[in-house]
């Protein structure tokens, strides 16, 4: 899986994340997340994630059953 990746031509730069260019396997969803406490350094919540299907879901875990109202 392409985590990040660059590439560069004709004055253009460009940053995959998640896939990319050639033969390299792309993610099929990007998640975000954030440390629920400023305490501890392990754990974590899940704050965002683009779906393989193009949806954004900001705030809430994405399922198989979001809503469209979960969609930004």
């Amino acid at each position: 899986i392409m985590m990040i990746g660059t590439y560069g031509s004709n004055g253009e730069n460009n940053i995959y994340v998640g896939g990319g260019l050639y033969e390299i396997n792309a993610a099929t969803n990007i998640l975000f997340y954030t440390h629920t406490t400023d305490t501890s350094t392990g754990g974590g919540s899940e704050r965002m994630r683009i779906t393989s299907g193009g949806d954004v879901l900001i705030g809430k875990k994405a399922n198989k059953n979001y809503d469209v109202d979960d969609l930004i």
